[in-house]
């Protein structure tokens, strides 16, 4: 008789009692009328024999089944972190591109909006993020002429001409963090750099009409000074990607005094 442990699911449960026969040949061990076989010294060396051989192999069992729901947990684990990451990258995009139309919107006094198809396809779309606002903007300019009569201007999903050859590409932190304010910081970069080219001061007056985001003069600071703690978390993660607008545009500057780091920048 031996005492066996039985495990479910990898813990111990209950316990069985196995019960052993012989015959009296000893046939079981290729060994034949021999009386003494199954004598008590001889059925002590059995009994050992046997339960050794039976607890290695439901040691070696049990390991197995711990090592396959410990597989199993972290499969499950990482099931978990990749939808919680798409969940992310959806809503990232969605959130994103309906900003970005209700921006223009305001912007052009037009009501633009995207079809739950559009929105599909951009919730899909795995290239950086910035490049959803150029795929908006090129479908808007070829929009109007189908218009209907209440001057509801649909973004159709075909209207969006994504780019896959850039998907997949690693994307900043900063750019899925700050984007509105990370484009914001290249347009006024490259406002800067026109007005230069034309010898013009770099001025609010003067790089206004170089946004590809109209602003007026003042609303260009505000946005700054509202803008200014990720103005300043970005300026101090992309050290020398602004430098013109941060050597030369002063609302700018306003907001970076005492930032000495960011400031050493344009020495």
């Amino acid at each position: 008789m031996l005492y066996l442990p039985i495990y479910t699911n990898g813990k111990k449960s209950k316990s069985s009692l196995l019960f052993l026969y012989f015959s009296k040949e000893g046939s079981e061990f290729s060994i034949s009328k021999n009386k003494e076989l199954l004598g008590s010294t001889n059925k002590n060396i059995i009994k050992q024999i046997l339960y050794h051989s039976l607890h290695e192999f439901l040691s070696e069992w049990k390991e197995n089944i711990d090592n396959q729901n410990n597989q199993e947990r972290v499969f499950t684990r990482i099931l978990v972190e990749n939808r919680r990451v798409i969940k992310f990258h959806e809503k990232r995009n969605r959130d994103f591109a309906i900003d970005i139309v209700d921006e223009i919107n305001t912007l052009s006094n037009k009501h633009y909006t995207l079809t739950e198809e559009a929105l599909n396809k951009i919730v899909a779309y795995e290239g950086k993020l910035i490049k959803i606002k150029d795929y908006i903007v090129d479908a808007i300019s070829i929009i109007p002429g189908f218009s209907n009569k209440k001057s509801i201007y649909p973004i159709e999903d075909y209207h969006l001409l994504l780019d896959h050859s850039q998907e997949k590409e690693l994307e900043d932190e900063i750019e899925i963090r700050y984007p509105d304010v990370y484009i914001f910081l290249d347009d006024l970069e490259n406002a800067a750099k026109k007005a230069k080219e034309a010898e013009l001061s770099i001025i609010s007056k003067n790089i206004s009409p170089y946004l590809k985001k109209a602003k007026k003069p003042p609303a260009i600071t505000l946005a700054i000074q509202n803008k200014a703690d990720k103005i300043i978390w970005l300026m101090r993660r992309y050290k020398g990607r602004w430098p013109l607008s941060l050597k030369n545009f002063t609302p700018l500057q306003n907001i970076l005094q005492g930032e000495h780091d960011i400031m050493s920048q344009v020495n």
